[in-house]
């Protein structure tokens, strides 16, 4: 089979079908995803499947919008929202992003403005739901991507991923990949170019 998943994750709003709460009944009661249950139709061969994503949850961009100044109260609260040190570097194990974006986090990024705008633990743990989802969708339903994902040259495997180079979206990215491919479902030396 020729086929190819390409995961799009833009810096940018896009309304969700969850959002939109589609109620067509030939879907999934509760999916939120738009997919027909028969499969690929006889005859049609699946070339490119791709998905644009809106990143996880995120803290505040800014400290100051207008007359509103957020309180040191209110910048603790996000900091203790955010992911460790550690937490980033595991979602960078298992794929390559050669920028290294997602290590803008104080002591690593003199550019970053930390807490503001980056995502939160709860926003990761988003990403890994829509990649097990897809996973669900894609692998155990449909089939049509590998249980395992095979070791490839960089930007030659089955999954392809593309990010614009905020922190948020990169580290967004990272953990739809590590839903939709966890650790245990990767050939050694499998690794997604971001």
């Amino acid at each position: 089979r020729d086929m190819l998943l390409l995961l799009l994750l833009m810096g940018f709003d896009i309304l969700s079908a969850k959002k939109a709460k589609l109620n067509d009944s030939a879907h999934d009661e509760g999916s939120q995803f738009c997919f027909a249950d028969s499969g690929v139709p006889s005859g049609f061969q699946l070339k490119r499947v791709i998905i644009i994503h809106r990143h996880g949850d995120r803290s505040p961009v800014a400290k100051k919008v207008g007359a509103f100044q957020q309180s040191d109260e209110l910048t603790e609260f996000w900091k203790s929202r955010m992911p460790t040190k550690d937490q980033i570097d595991a979602w960078s194990m298992e794929d390559d992003e050669p920028s290294k974006t997602y290590l803008n986090v104080p002591g690593i990024s003199s550019r970053a403005i930390w807490p503001n705008g980056f995502l939160t633990e709860l926003g990761a743990s988003q990403l890994r739901r829509v990649g097990a989802q897809l996973r669900e969708r894609y692998v155990g339903q449909l089939g049509l991507l590998p249980a395992l994902l095979p070791a490839a040259p960089p930007g030659r495997g089955p999954v392809r991923a593309r990010s614009t180079r905020m922190t948020r979206t990169v580290q967004s990215v990272q953990n739809l990949l590590l839903g939709l491919y966890p650790r245990d479902a990767r050939r050694a030396g499998a690794r997604v170019l971001i």
